[in-house]
């Protein structure tokens, strides 16, 4: 909260559906003075569904809408497109918790 936006990145990439979810007026004036254009792009199958496995894995697809999975599923395809060491980070099973009764 509060970051200038020319010091979070020089691209900065959505989903358009993202953007037609905000209602707040000053948050739509916003995005339009940014100093940058907002790049959108579509994720592909794979990534969609990749990050749908595994929400469901998780527990969390029933409650993450259709906006949401896109998002994830861009920034995990995002993150496959920097390279083997962004593909190294990207966990393919969720961690275990334990749960003290």
């Amino acid at each position: 909260k509060g970051a200038k936006p020319e010091r979070i990145s020089e691209n900065v990439c959505s989903v358009r559906e993202l953007v037609a979810e905000i209602r707040d007026p000053a948050t739509r004036r916003s995005l339009s003075v940014l100093p940058y254009e907002l790049q959108f792009r579509e994720p592909s199958s794979d990534s969609c569904r990749a990050v749908s496995t595994f929400a469901k894995k998780t527990g969390d697809y029933s409650v993450l809408s259709a906006t949401d999975l896109k998002l994830l599923s861009l920034v995990y395809q995002l993150q496959v497109e920097s390279g083997p060491e962004g593909r190294k980070s990207i966990r393919t099973e969720p961690l275990s918790t334990v749960t003290k009764d």
